[in-house]
């Protein structure tokens, strides 16, 4: 990163609109005397020399003249040095890996270098139109695909009525839609049997720890201990609450790259607990991470769950079953191609279109009605599920997709789940 040089002639409409905007939004009794404070400062900014102001400088890390960037944090600095020494992300950094169960890029699936692709594969930028044999083929491993995995209908929703939600103001739904869903993953773990049975429950990606808060506010006993990892560390979540319930949890700063779940079975198998892995809407190849890290145990997990999201952000290093897709005739630039597609299934309705070729031809099924691009779309995200579950499977889990929530709730709406096949179980 480095500063944009920034002019003053630019700086002074910027000074201007904020203050007016400001003085718009408020009260008519306080807007006046915003008023005087603007032509205050449109007389102060008209005072401005026309001159560019002087914008900062920063050489490479490591320069003789002590300054550059921070590896670290990213920050331009004058004095590189000193910065090192006081950089709080380098001390977060430290702190990650003094943990014990930290194993530097232990999940992210290759270091192989991979030359540049023919096109830019930018989750912001509009897809180029598919090509109908692309399509066909996406068709056709979707139907070898579909018969093999199991995919269990939506369980008995007894939390709210589809009316109730519609009652609801935009700030109580996303509260209310998320504690939904936390809830309902905790269903499914219960149907498993590894709830209140003194186990450690690991959230993965935990965030806020809603997740988390669900398990502790299900086991009345307080049997289980809760250990809630992410890179980041929320301003708003719930360990206030998981302190007042009386549950045993902890929280560490750690990147799922570097989550090593073998150390960390060991550790706590010294404690007499077994683990389970639970998530809630881990974005593209964080899932991914998750899913290695999972496989990296001495022994099979007691359970996993692992909603999954954001397929448009997989990359083809660290996805786990490139040899599903390179066994269908798939290569690298295809598979981007198809989690760029992935994106259409959560498109709101009315962006929902006919899908047309690079000759403007609406592309059609073999049944000759014409493919949605919705529809698509839920096809490229079902196949890097199925080849996740397919993963579980080569690695000792019995592993099935559920749908844990209405499509109302989330269209992001599918459950990865996974306990040790028979005769692998811990």
């Amino acid at each position: 990163w480095r500063p944009a040089p920034t002019s003053f002639p630019q700086l002074r409409p910027r000074m201007m609109f904020s203050v007016w905007a400001m003085a718009g939004a408020m009260p008519n009794r306080l807007a006046p005397s915003l008023m005087h404070t603007a032509a205050a400062v449109g007389s102060v900014a008209g005072a401005m020399p026309n001159r560019p102001a002087p914008s900062p400088t920063y050489t490479a890390v490591g320069s003789v003249d002590g300054g550059g960037v921070c590896p670290h944090c990213t920050s331009p600095c004058r004095k590189l040095a000193r910065h090192l020494r006081l950089c709080p992300k380098l001390s977060e950094l430290d702190e990650m890996r003094r943990l014990p169960f930290y194993a530097h890029n232990a999940n992210l699936g290759s270091d192989e270098v991979l030359a540049p692709l023919d096109f830019e594969i930018d989750p912001s930028q509009r897809i180029a139109p598919p090509d109908i044999e692309l399509v066909q083929r996406i068709i056709q491993m979707h139907e070898s695909l579909v018969g093999t995995i199991r995919v269990e209908p939506l369980l008995p929703d007894a939390a709210r009525s589809d009316a109730s939600f519609a009652e609801l103001s935009l700030a109580g739904f996303e509260k209310e839609r998320h504690r939904v869903q936390c809830e309902k993953i905790v269903q499914q773990l219960a149907l498993l049997g590894v709830v209140g049975t003194g186990r450690c429950h690991v959230e993965i990606g935990a965030g806020s720890a809603g997740l988390t808060l669900a398990l502790a506010t299900h086991d009345e006993s307080h049997a289980d201990s809760h250990l809630m990892l992410d890179q980041y560390q929320p301003r708003k979540k719930h360990d206030q609450q998981l302190r007042e319930l009386g549950a045993r949890f902890a929280r560490h700063k750690i990147g799922l790259e570097h989550l090593g779940l073998r150390e960390l079975q060991h550790l706590r198998a010294g404690e007499g607990e077994a683990l389970t892995v639970v998530s809630k809407h881990l974005c593209g190849e964080a899932a991914d991470f998750a899913l290695r890290a999972v496989a990296r145990c001495s022994k099979p997990v007691d359970a996993f769950t692992l909603a999954s999201c954001c397929h448009h952000r997989c990359e083809w290093l660290s996805y786990p079953n490139r040899g599903l897709f390179e066994r269908a005739g798939f290569s690298r630039a295809d598979f981007g191609r198809i989690c760029r597609m992935s994106s259409w299934a959560v498109n709101a309705p009315e962006q929902d279109r006919a899908v047309a070729g690079p000759d403007g031809e609406v592309l059609r099924a073999a049944d000759g009605r014409e493919l949605r691009s919705q529809e698509l779309g839920r096809l490229g995200k079902e196949l890097l599920d199925f080849g996740r579950v397919l993963y579980l499977r080569g690695v000792g889990y019995d592993a099935w997709i559920a749908e844990y929530v209405r499509h109302d709730v989330t269209p992001e709406n599918r459950l990865l789940v996974a306990r040790p096949a028979a005769g692998r179980g811990s």
